[in-house]
């Protein structure tokens, strides 16, 4: 009886495309994200990298692209989500610029979000005063309080839920966006002594998405700005994150402390395709396109033959050097610069970045998913600073240098534009 059933919906099926005059590969439907109401051909897939103030760089191709294409990014792609400020350009794409439960309302350009970097960056990096503590402030107290937890909650609402984001969007005219997820490492549950743990409860990583918080059976429906705090809660520069627990402006969901997803992967890329299987069972559908927040490449590595450290004898040449030489010393570069930080933060972020490189190269090539492309400007320098709010204006020139002029930046924002138009 199935085999029957399954001929005559074929035979139906093959009329169908012979009635319409359109080839197999134009009508071939694939369900993508499982429990929506729309079934589209493929997935589209936006993922942004951390950076800080260099998320100006991912912005602005975004609002080139809005530019070329006429469309706001949220009419673009299925699925959005970044860590850190990946993270943050990932809500503010997505959550409404006037949160309202009663009428769709939409989000914000990313030409708007660029203004954001380039007017509101020292809103963001707000100086802590103390000599103690992390070198900006989450919320500093006091009237007015500021620092990054106030900010963001004037930008999407101090009580707006990534539930309402969701249902906002699908209410959007013209809306493709169905899923938006942000990083983060948990740290503790409930901050204090545990007998007992379980990853992604009380330790390990974690994502912020809205299929969770739209799930009524358990308790993830986190305030949109928790999400965004939560995966920008970079250690050193802000204290750690406390998201839900119903206490001190916080969402009743979970409560859970956590910290910068830059510190499991500062590309989301490969975490987001794995999300997506999950949810769909499949990835042979998905357009991937991945940003970065532009690299110096030299910064990749480390001088090691010409460089005595913190004045120290001859012994300290060749990479003899301690825990302080490696973390806090500003070690040279490939080009023998100084490059600003610890070498060792500097490689332990450029290897899970490239690793995931790696491994979207590779899905690309062996058609492990459809297609995609990724975005990585090259930087000098003198601007490649992740908390220098000085350097914006200049990192958004390099970037549309990169891809307008430079051939290897031009090559793959054509590529990203084709890929928009092939698999919209």
């Amino acid at each position: 009886m199935k085999s029957t059933l399954k001929a005559l919906f074929l035979l139906g099926f093959t009329m169908l495309l012979l009635c319409c005059n359109t080839t197999k590969e134009d009508s071939e439907q694939t369900d993508t994200l499982v429990g929506e109401e729309a079934v589209r051909k493929y997935t589209l897939f936006l993922s942004i990298d951390g950076g800080g103030v260099k998320g100006i760089v991912p912005a602005t191709i975004l609002a080139q692209l809005e530019k070329d294409l006429g469309k706001p990014i949220y009419e673009l792609f299925d699925v959005i989500g970044g860590t850190s400020t990946g993270g943050i350009i990932s809500i503010g794409l997505t959550t409404p610029k006037l949160p309202s439960s009663t009428r769709a309302t939409v989000p914000r350009t990313a030409a708007e979000i660029q203004q954001i970097y380039l007017q509101n960056c020292g809103e963001i990096l707000y100086p802590n005063k103390y000599q103690t503590g992390p070198y900006y402030y989450a919320e500093s107290g006091g009237s007015p309080s500021v620092g990054i937890e106030p900010f963001l909650q004037g930008l999407v609402g101090q009580s707006y839920t990534m539930k309402q984001a969701h249902d906002n969007m699908v209410n959007l005219p013209n809306s493709r966006v169905r899923e938006v997820f942000t990083t983060c490492y948990i740290v503790n549950s409930n901050g204090g002594k545990h007998t007992s743990v379980t990853k992604g409860v009380d330790y390990g990583p974690y994502q912020f998405t809205w299929s969770k918080a739209i799930n009524s059976s358990i308790n993830e429906n986190y305030y949109v700005w928790e999400a965004a705090r939560g995966t920008s809660a970079a250690p050193i520069f802000f204290p750690i994150a406390n998201v839900g627990g119903g206490k001190h402006k916080r969402s009743s969901a979970d409560e859970k402390w956590v910290i910068d997803g830059g510190v499991v992967t500062n590309n989301p890329v490969i975490t987001g395709l794995e999300f997506i299987r999950k949810r769909q069972g499949t990835l042979d559908n998905v357009v991937a396109i991945s940003l970065g927040c532009g690299i110096n490449p030299f910064n990749g590595g480390v001088g090691v033959t010409n460089q005595a450290v913190n004045y120290q004898p001859y012994g300290q040449k060749y990479g003899f050097w301690n825990s302080t030489n490696w973390i806090v010393e500003d070690l040279y570069n490939l080009a023998e610069d100084d490059a600003g930080r610890g070498r060792l933060i500097e490689l332990l972020m450029f290897a899970n970045q490239f690793t995931a490189d790696s491994q979207l190269e590779n899905m690309i090539q062996t058609s492990a998913i459809k297609d995609g492309v990724r975005i990585q400007p090259m930087l000098p320098q003198n601007i490649n600073q992740s908390f220098d709010c000085s350097v914006v204006g200049q990192l958004q020139q390099a970037t549309i240098h990169y891809i307008t002029q430079d051939s290897i930046g031009v090559a793959e924002y054509t590529k990203l534009k084709n890929l928009i138009h092939q698999y919209h």
